[in-house]
């Protein structure tokens, strides 16, 4: 079995799922942001009565996803940095072996 990693592959990965975060929190903000009882306007308000358990259980999910795409952007983070480590400590074992 032959694999390599490639940290530059892992940081725009994280870039991508930091992007994700982002807009996630995006449209958390909207969520917020309508959850004002006249936000659809003084005819709107009991439709808000009736869209605000959805609205509730929406917004959990989306502070969850929220969470969860800044773990894993922390997790990628720190893998790709252990890598690099690794990296760098087995080219120095190494280095100079097979130049005498």
């Amino acid at each position: 079995m032959n694999y390599r990693i490639s940290p530059e592959e892992m940081e725009a990965h994280s870039k991508k799922l930091s992007d994700v975060g982002d807009r996630v929190n995006t449209a958390l903000g909207a969520g917020e942001a309508s959850s004002h009882p006249e936000a659809f306007g003084l005819l709107g308000i009991p439709l808000m009565g009736i869209c605000s358990a959805a609205q509730f259980m929406a917004m959990n999910v989306l502070r969850d996803a929220a969470e969860a795409a800044l773990d894993h952007v922390k997790r990628v983070d720190a893998w790709r940095e252990d890598v690099k480590n690794n990296e760098e400590t087995q080219t120095a074992v190494f280095d100079g072996m097979y130049n005498e």
